[in-house]
């Protein structure tokens, strides 16, 4: 799952729909995702919400 910050809602795609929603140009390199990589504290106290261009999702954006 990809889960997106939307400003006040968060929504939860699976990686196909996110990939569809890239490519419509519904999701870009500023929406904010969560990167689930995180493997420290400190990771997660920094780079938890991140833009997607941050994150692994910038392959789809």
């Amino acid at each position: 799952m990809s889960p997106l910050n939307k400003g006040e809602f968060i929504a939860y795609k699976p990686l196909k729909d996110f990939k569809k929603l890239a490519k419509a140009r519904s999701v870009s390199a500023n929406t904010i995702v969560f990167n689930n990589l995180v493997a420290t504290k400190q990771e997660y106290l920094e780079n938890w919400e991140v833009p997607a261009s941050e994150s692994w999702h910038s392959r789809f954006v």
